[in-house]
């Protein structure tokens, strides 16, 4: 801001200067009428002054005229950049929800829940000054153990931990595995009472595996404030916490009461903790070693427990008498089997008939366990279809772990514009959606989340429709909508630094039409929620024709990809979602990607079935557009190679590259090698050219069903995705055939390969959705010559995906990122129950 207002004052002095020069030299030439006049021109022009009184006026009023264009051009490039600023960080004029949207007088059912998908078990409410609450354990006496276990992390390598049971609004039942013990999880929610969001319970038992060797486990439940809000502890002789009590602005005043045991013992905990990704450091800092004593089985062992209240001396170490009391934990400790329960109880509800605990909080659990599996069959049919109950439990407990891992986020993301070289904040905002991954990638992300809606909706399409509008609810006036949600500080401190700021002239693919689509052929959307929705995917869809062109008519090209970073033997096309799939060596202007073009057919054919449903006006413009896109001539002609036989993106190639070590004499024997750097060791093409690699993006018009049943690219598409040589495997289709140069290459050596031969899901569904498309009859009547082939390949395709997902479960106890297309083997994140979780729809064969 310094550096403008310094610019401007220069500009402002130069213009005065040169303005009052230009009226120096008129006034210096300005000469009285008459003959007195004539005489004093006649004697100028005699010892040359009148020539030079022309020449001085002519050089200061061109001075002049250059500082005021200066100006202008200056002023008129603030006010560009300022007002474009001003639009990026500016939500869009129409929103889907109002402030009020989730708050429990609107949205009671889905007010409290399971929403902090990055810890093993965490409760939290739909508002961004909610407490949240949370479960650690620890391992007593065990060397190997000394971590609390909170963050849901792969490295810790637990053999399994997920849902079971979950629906999204009213319950959930999980399993955590330990080596020799396992933790059972569970919460009950009374959502239909009182004005503050009702109450819930939840219940955590430790089960060990060999009675005969217990292991001595401490459990730690806790309630922490983020900002406003007070909370007190109740706390009785022997330092059993026996409840905590506490008021925020939005719940009133709550209670959170804790059950009695026997045979465990208590402690406890008052302290600050100045985020809340530091709840876990805190507990760890305050706790204390202190050695067992006769009565307790490890005598002479040190044995970490809870000291009680600090606040004395947090408030005086830190100078600040006010700090305020935010995080109050309780601990169980126990030997063998055992359990605690914790019931939180809103002030607002009056008519409370008897606590939510005990046998009435087990018979409550059960009977939703019991509703589940009832509703579960009657959504997907599988017991139906033939699959047995073990195959059955895979599939519910697949489906717990993505609707039990959503989350709500509220926060800022940090974007970039093409105007400003420094990170501008976006607004405040909430979030409602499923993750990926609880343990790598606890976050939303904008083309996953359109595949995992895909699922969710076919169970309760209100929570999808819920998701989606907060998903809109992010689009800036521009249209413009971040592709990766990290919002609070628990989100933020698990993503390294280099992937926190989201460009505003990058996309992501528009999947979130694909859960439109199926919404609106179920007749899932109401007619008042279209009407809000469409201005939106109107809006949305302008910014990608607008931003996201190509260099020819009806083509286009996913932005963000760094041609200049030598490490990368092909630079990353991270905005398309496919990441290191290969595309055009040399990143130009003149390239064009075959799947950005059919993610806009797919948006063409939404857009228009939404405007037939509410404005039908608008109809003749998108379908317009969706013929146009359509035109099998026209994709033939921009993306069809028939040297290569198969579909590609255009742009400037080079057929072979590697990545080499540049020959650099090292000055000292301990310096680190130089990184390698990509050579090119074949001629660069002098023009656009299909880019020969056949993989996932090569079959985007056959995923998107844009190729008519009876023409021959179908036949050699169906043939290509068969070929062992290469796209076909035993467990699914791979991303990159075998014959490519690229085939599971290193992008820099430091990166291993991710969609360059992997297997994933989200890809083998579109797949199976098509050839089960392409195996019916054709829609227009017309011949289907191929719809044998297709029924074959998708029937034993199928099979392979399901039997290797399953077995990859069954082995590891997780669903996977993808899986290897050499053994099946699971591989990348995990649990994976983001997009994975599409298995669910494959074994129902659900692809509306």
């Amino acid at each position: 801001m310094y550096r403008k207002i310094l610019r401007l004052h220069l500009c402002f002095r130069i213009v005065r200067k040169g303005f009052r020069s230009l009226m120096t030299a008129r006034r210096r030439g300005r000469v009285p009428n008459g003959t007195a006049s004539d005489a004093a021109r006649t004697a100028n022009s005699k010892n040359g002054k009148s020539i030079s009184s022309r020449s001085r006026f002519n050089k200061w009023l061109i001075f002049g005229g250059l500082a005021l264009v200066i100006f202008a051009f200056y002023v008129y490039s603030s006010f560009k950049q300022t007002a474009a600023r001003g639009r990026a960080i500016t939500p869009f004029k129409e929103q889907m929800f109002d402030a009020s949207w989730t708050s429990p007088t609107r949205n009671s059912d889905l007010f409290w829940g399971s929403y902090r998908p990055g810890v093993y078990f965490g409760m939290k409410a739909r508002s961004h000054q909610s407490p949240v609450f949370g479960l650690l354990w620890l391992v007593q006496f065990d060397q190997s153990r000394t971590d609390f276990r909170h963050n849901c992390d792969q490295d810790l390598k637990l053999p399994k931990y997920g849902w079971v049971a979950h629906d999204g609004v009213s319950f959930g039942y999980e399993e955590i595995f330990e080596k020799d013990f396992a933790l059972n999880v569970s919460f009950v929610k009374r959502h239909d009472v009182g004005i503050h969001g009702g109450d819930w319970t939840a219940s955590v038992s430790v089960t060990p595996k060999v009675k005969d060797r217990p292991i001595y486990v401490s459990l730690f439940f806790y309630v922490a404030l983020d900002g406003q809000g007070e909370i007190e502890s109740i706390v009785e002789n022997d330092n059993h916490l026996s409840s905590i009590r506490g008021y925020t602005n939005e719940l009133g005043y709550f209670d959170l009461v804790f059950d009695r045991q026997s045979n465990v013992n208590y402690n406890y905990l008052e302290a600050y903790t100045p985020s809340l990704h530091l709840i876990k450091e805190a507990i760890q800092h305050y706790a204390s070693a202190v050695t067992m004593k006769n009565s307790h089985p490890k005598k002479g062992q040190h044995f970490v427990v809870l000291p009680g209240s600090k606040m004395a001396q947090i408030r005086q170490s830190s100078g600040n008498a006010e700090l305020p009391l935010n995080l109050i934990v309780t601990q169980v400790s126990g030997s063998g089997a055992f359990s605690m329960e914790a019931a939180f109880e809103s002030a607002s509800y009056t008519n409370r008939r008897g606590r939510l605990s005990g046998q009435k909080y087990r018979e409550n659990l059960t009977e939703h366990i019991d509703k589940f599996h009832l509703r579960f069959e009657q959504t997907f049919h599988l017991r139906e279809k033939g699959f047995s109950d073990d195959e059955v439990e895979f599939a519910e407990a697949v489906f717990s772990n993505l609707i039990g891992g959503m989350g709500y986020f509220y926060g800022a993301s940090a974007i970039k514009t093409e105007q400003y070289s420094s990170p501008l904040a976006y607004w405040y905002t909430p979030l409602y959606s499923a993750v990926p991954s609880r343990s790598f990638f606890p976050r939303g992300f904008l083309w996953d989340e359109g595949f995992h809606q895909l699922v969710v909706s076919k169970w309760n399409s209100s929570i999808s429709l819920d998701v989606l509008g907060h998903w809109m609810d992010l689009m800036n006036a521009d249209g413009w909508i971040p592709r990766e949600q990290i919002l609070g500080s628990e989100a933020l401190a698990r993503v390294p630094r280099e992937f926190i700021v989201q460009h505003t002239s990058n996309a992501n693919p528009p999947s979130f039409l694909l859960t439109v689509d199926s919404l609106l052929n179920r007749g899932k959307i109401p007619a008042d929620y279209l009407s809000r929705l469409y201005p939106k995917i109107t809006q949305w869809i302008t910014w990608y024709n607008t931003t996201q062109r190509g260099p020819l008519p009806l083509t286009y090209q996913w932005k963000g990809r760094n041609g200049s970073d030598e490490r990368e033997l092909n630079p990353k096309t991270l905005t398309s979602g496919l990441d290191d799939y290969p595309r055009a060596s040399h990143p130009t202007k003149e390239e064009y990607h075959l799947d950005l073009r059919c993610w806009m057919a797919l948006t063409a054919q939404v857009l228009s079935k939404v405007a037939k449903e509410i404005y039908p006006g608008d109809v003749i413009v998108w379908e317009r557009w969706r013929d146009t896109l359509g035109d099998f001539s026209e994709l033939n002609r921009l993306h069809w190679s028939e040297q290569l036989q198969q579909y590609a993106d255009v742009g400037i190639n080079a057929p072979e590259v590697a990545l080499v070590r540049p020959a650099i004499k090292k000055q000292h024997p301990q310096e680190p090698d130089p990184q390698m750097v990509r050579k090119v060791l074949s001629s660069v093409s002098t023009h656009p050219v299909h880019v020969p690699h056949l993989g996932y993006v090569s079959l985007f018009p056959f995923m998107m069903k844009l190729i008519p049943h009876e023409s021959r690219q179908l036949k050699v598409l169906l043939d290509q995705i068969r070929n062992p040589a290469t796209l076909w495997t035993p467990y699914g289709i791979r991303s990159l055939s075998k014959k490519d140069p690229l085939y599971m290459k290193r992008n820099t050596e430091h990166d291993p390969p991710y969609w360059r031969g992997q297997i994933w899901m989200n890809m083998n569904y579109m797949l199976l959705r098509a050839l089960h498309h392409y195996s019916q009859e054709s829609p227009t009547g017309g011949p289907q010559p191929h719809s044998n082939q297709a029924r074959e390949i998708y029937s034993e395709l199928r099979q392979n995906v399901i039997g290797n997902v399953m077995r990859q479960y069954r082995s590891s106890g997780f669903v996977w990122e993808n899986y290897c297309d050499v053994t099946g083997k699971g591989q990348g994140a995990h649990p994976f129950t983001g997009w994975t979780s599409l298995i669910v729809l494959i074994m129902a064969e659900d692809y509306k």
